[in-house]
């Protein structure tokens, strides 16, 4: 799936539904996200079945949709063609959306384009399974507005409403247009499915919804972006890189923003894509921590660590620990410590061990002989 990568389409096909109803049912679970669902499906889904051509009316009857928590970390919606035709949507990617949508909100309110990245560092680092499963927090639990409330509740649906839409219009595309591919189709087989799923959705929004709006698809996009990101510098796999697969859009999406916000929105996630998502990566971050930016100095910690610059690699997350206020940068600063790289080194058997080597009758490592001393310490971590 192209746009949200993995597919998503209703499911739970009742024989008792007859073919008039052309209703797309939502399957009845505890889930937080399901209440929001049903809304769209009711608000902005049924309305439009009826006056669908009577085929793709038929191809929509026994849909269901449900939100899922058993999927892998790159299932964000899937669409099935079985007996019951189903699209799933994980709670998990709406859970995401919901932290980055508040995050979005939140850095604008504020006027802090990096509130984004400095959450979903901690966000994701939560999620992972080395982290023992952290639940994390939602934004404005750490940031706050002063002003009205209810117009962030009310912004944060309305965008919210408008990912859950694209979701279930690019799904139920799929339905429609019987788009669907094995996961061992070839390239062109998948994009020709997903066309043809986006192709419809932006039909029916035009024409049956009086709707051209892109933010929907970009707020998926800047969430997948981050955590590209995120999984990049910290050279972990267990989030799949997708980006390549969606940030093609974005190109048309900008293009077709009507919206001064959206068009704001999606230049500078292209500007961001094209300097953290790069060989510029560095550069961008330099650039930043030279502005003054001190949560700049964790990601050019992981940066420097990858190249096994471990002294400079330390250097880096120590200034993040310490004033840029990065929390999770004291799992590396302990393991620099541990290691030597940082001064004062606390008098392990490792650090006297190197003292011996070098004849050293002092704990701590000499800035001015960054070089030599990593040459002198174990390397990786």
């Amino acid at each position: 799936m192209r746009f949200l990568l993995v597919f998503s389409v209703a499911v739970l096909c009742l024989a008792l539904y007859p073919p008039s109803t052309g209703a797309v049912e939502v399957k009845y679970s505890q889930d937080q996200y399901l209440s929001l669902v049903e809304k769209v499906v009711d608000q902005s889904v049924r309305p439009f079945i009826s006056r669908l051509p009577i085929k793709q009316q038929q191809a929509l009857e026994d849909v269901v949709v449900s939100v899922e928590r058993q999927f892998s970390p790159n299932a964000m919606a899937l669409s099935i063609d079985e007996t019951t035709p189903k699209v799933l949507i994980s709670h998990t990617f709406l859970q995401g959306v919901e932290a980055y949508i508040e995050a979005y909100l939140l850095s604008v309110a504020l006027n802090n384009p990096i509130l984004i990245e400095q959450y979903f560092s901690e966000y994701f680092w939560s999620h992972h399974p080395s982290s023992q499963g952290i639940e994390p927090y939602l934004p404005s639990k750490r940031w706050h507005v002063s002003g009205d409330e209810q117009l962030f509740l009310a912004q944060k649906s309305t965008l919210f409403e408008a990912v859950v839409l694209d979701i279930l219009l690019h799904e139920l595309g799929h339905h429609v247009k019987n788009a669907f591919y094995h996961h061992r189709a070839n390239q062109y087989m998948i994009e020709a499915s997903e066309k043809l799923a986006d192709s419809w959705a932006d039909h029916i929004k035009q024409v049956f919804l009086n709707r051209s709006e892109s933010i929907g698809r970009l707020i998926v996009i800047g969430y997948i972006f981050e955590q590209d990101r995120w999984a990049t510098l910290s050279d972990d796999h267990f989030y799949p890189r997708i980006l390549p697969w969606v940030s093609s859009q974005l190109p048309a999406l900008c293009e077709d923003a009507e919206f001064l916000s959206d068009k704001k929105f999606c230049r500078r996630l292209d500007q961001d894509i094209e300097d953290y998502y790069s060989s510029r990566i560095e550069t961008a971050y330099l650039e930043r921590l030279q502005r003054g930016d001190l949560f700049a100095n964790f990601p050019l910690g992981q940066i420097e660590l990858a190249k096994s610059n471990f002294v400079d690699a330390c250097s880096y997350f120590n200034e993040s620990f310490i004033y840029g206020q990065v929390a999770r940068a004291a799992i590396y600063v302990g393991w620099c410590y541990q290691k030597g790289y940082l001064e004062p080194s606390p008098p392990d058997v490792q650090v006297l061990a190197m003292l011996h080597a070098r004849g050293d009758g002092s704990y701590g490592l000499p800035r001015q002989n960054k070089i030599s001393d990593r040459m002198l310490l174990s390397t990786g971590p």
